[in-house]
């Protein structure tokens, strides 16, 4: 029996079978090796567009001392500051982790993982976007919480009566 397994292991359609899983195999360890080279200069790209946004539709002054990848999916940045030009600074970031979920990113998708931060100075104003922003965001997230203890509650309500 095991001399028949070993001959069905040598025809010819499971050559064919190996022979392209061994070259799929190899395309994707290429592909992943120039995007893993490549990250670096991407995130360099994207932090210099927002460098120019906020410099041209702003008017103000992005500064990243130090960022780079920590790990597959993390990016770490080191003393931020955004300063508005001829005006105090409206926010110095000691230091700022952000990671991203891998899975949604295959497909095109970015969604945060986490996002670690130490904050050693923000001016907030009740007139700049920012501070709306975020007040909303802390809103949006206390409605939807209470939200879902309501409907909690009411299915166990239901359950019960």
């Amino acid at each position: 029996m095991s001399d028949r397994f070993i001959t069905s292991l040598k025809s010819r359609k499971w050559r064919w079978l190996y022979i392209t899983l061994a070259v799929f195999l190899i395309l994707v360890i290429a592909v992943g090796t120039y995007a893993y080279q490549k990250r670096d200069g991407m995130l360099m790209g994207a932090i210099n567009k927002a460098k120019a946004k906020l410099l041209e539709k702003y008017d103000m002054d992005l500064k990243i001392q130090y960022y780079a990848f920590q790990g597959i999916n993390a990016v770490q940045f080191k003393n931020i500051q955004l300063l508005p030009k001829n005006r105090e600074p409206l926010a110095q970031i000691n230091d700022l982790t952000v990671s991203v979920k891998l899975w949604p990113l295959l497909f095109g998708d970015v969604k945060l993982g986490k996002l670690f931060w130490t904050m050693q100075q923000c001016l907030w104003s009740r007139k700049t976007p920012l501070a709306t922003t975020i007040s909303c965001l802390r809103n949006k997230r206390r409605t939807q919480s209470r939200m879902i203890i309501r409907n909690r509650i009411w299915r166990h309500w239901r359950t019960v009566y």
